[in-house]
């Protein structure tokens, strides 16, 4: 585990509950059942209700999955954010008999939570360590454990490199993308990218989940089917286009994902030039969704408001867009593998692969990450593990 990515973590995790306050609103709670009147039961739903707002607008929420990896190693995340937010409606929904125990109980868990992290928060701080802090846009690859034989390691570079290449020159970009950190205990690489290849990225990703989410609509519209007792010719002509619409799926992505970041750059190529740079990027998007299938992990983060000298935010929309789509990121990767699974090849040969990075333009130059408030990286290409 990154300590300077768990020191952010564990300062967001304290900070955020001195604003809440969520032991004490609890015990505010608690205090006003046990008055058991209806005046009483009225204002301890209004504390409620409050609660649960805050605890939908907690920063956790809107982590990358990167980062809220980190929560689960420390076994947080029924104390956090929308967590929380879930164990606390579970707690509400049930025997209004027992609900001050069921409080009660929670209360003294997160309590021990709480503990738990303010003192490694002590600790790390004690020790010099300081919180991660970028003033880059970063893709993140994450590479499952058993996937950490060195050939599927360089394959997955290989793939990712291919795929920010074809965003880099379809938005007109001179695709250069150096590693800038590489956190400790996992196989998980952060490359500094440019503001309109992480745009980019960000639409490529929006039309994997919408992808995703649209199998699922027809999964669950088959299996309702199925469970009809209707006329079996009618039940197979329906499911057999039911089939037929998931096969159409992901073509129709692809084309919608090519469109918009075409858009992003619209003074790029054109004619044949583009005609080619377009079968290029439907190339590219298989083989990230290939990945992603395999179990492999893409996300984008944005720079730190705070570790700009002005706290300003660069690309606000840009960060509003891959705010809202991590939770559902974190859905996806953190599923069974045959959840991963579509319904429909996906497939890149080899040697399509071989002939798209021949034909995609090489990188013109050397683009190493700003120095952090923090720490100083050394203006060199290639990678600079473990630092800010």
């Amino acid at each position: 585990m990154d300590t300077q990515k768990l020191l952010t973590v564990l300062e967001d995790i304290v900070e955020y509950d001195a604003k809440v306050n969520l032991r004490g609103r609890l015990t505010e709670i608690e205090s006003q059942l046990a008055q058991n009147n209806a005046e009483a039961f009225k204002a301890a739903e209004e504390m409620r209700d409050e609660l649960y707002q805050q605890l939908g607008a907690a920063p956790t929420n809107t982590y990358p999955p990167s980062l809220y990896s980190i929560i689960v190693e420390l076994d947080g995340e029924e104390f956090v954010g929308n967590g929380a937010l879930s164990e606390l409606e579970e707690i509400f929904s049930g025997s209004s008999l027992s609900i001050t125990g069921r409080i009660g109980d929670y209360r003294a868990s997160y309590t021990q939570f709480l503990d738990h992290a303010s003192g490694l928060r002590g600790g790390l701080v004690t020790i010099g360590i300081t919180p991660y802090r970028s003033l880059n846009y970063q893709v993140g690859l994450t590479i499952p454990s058993d996937q950490a034989d060195i050939r599927d390691v360089a394959e997955r570079l290989k793939n990712l490199d291919i795929f920010l290449r074809t965003c880099s020159e379809v938005v007109g970009e001179d695709g250069t993308s150096n590693i800038v950190r590489v956190d400790n205990g996992s196989i998980i690489l952060f490359l500094a990218e440019t503001i309109p290849v992480a745009k980019a990225i960000d639409v490529v990703l929006k039309h994997v989940l919408k992808l995703y989410q649209e199998v699922q609509k027809i999964q669950k519209t088959r299996l309702e089917i199925e469970g009809l007792g209707i006329d079996n010719e009618i039940k197979r002509q329906t499911l057999e286009k039911l089939k037929e619409g998931e096969a159409s799926i992901k073509n129709a992505c692809i084309g919608e994902a090519r469109l918009e970041v075409f858009e992003l750059h619209k003074n790029g190529a054109s004619g044949r030039e583009k005609a080619e740079l377009e079968s290029h990027f439907e190339t590219a998007f298989s083989l990230v969704l290939k990945d992603i299938q395999e179990g492999v992990k893409v996300e984008v983060i944005p720079p730190t408001a705070s570790a700009a000298k002005d706290g300003s935010i660069r690309e606000p929309a840009l960060q509003k867009s891959l705010a809202s789509k991590n939770q559902e990121l974190r859905t996806l990767y953190s599923g069974t593998p045959e959840a991963k699974q579509l319904p429909f090849s996906v497939k890149v040969t080899k040697e399509e692969i071989k002939e798209l990075d021949k034909a995609l333009k090489k990188p013109t130059g050397s683009k190493p990450e700003p120095a952090t408030p923090d720490k100083k990286v050394a203006p060199t290409k290639g990678s600079n593990s473990n630092k800010p």
